[in-house]
């Protein structure tokens, strides 16, 4: 899971980190099975930046290690379940 903000510049760090964490590893990001998530961010936006990140657009509620997600739950409070699981 990794957080930026909705621009290009945030968006090439992601694809950048991405491209290191693979080549470290030797394994490579499925990205049929990755998704991206926006918040206040408006649709044309989110449409360039999933296209950029060759990621589908993820809608909320959604689950992510078999927690349920929702766009009104981040606060530290909520995530204490994921982070055990982690």
């Amino acid at each position: 899971m990794l957080y930026g903000q909705a621009t290009l510049k945030e968006a090439q760090k992601i694809i950048k980190s991405l491209s290191q964490f693979s080549k470290a590893s030797r394994m490579e990001i499925n990205k049929d099975k990755s998704e991206v998530f926006f918040f206040n961010t408006s649709l044309a936006v989110q449409r360039f930046l999933a296209r950029t990140l060759g990621f589908n657009r993820g809608t909320f509620p959604s689950k992510y290690l078999g927690i349920m997600l929702h766009e009104h739950q981040f606060r530290s409070a909520n995530w204490n379940l994921l982070i055990q699981k982690i």
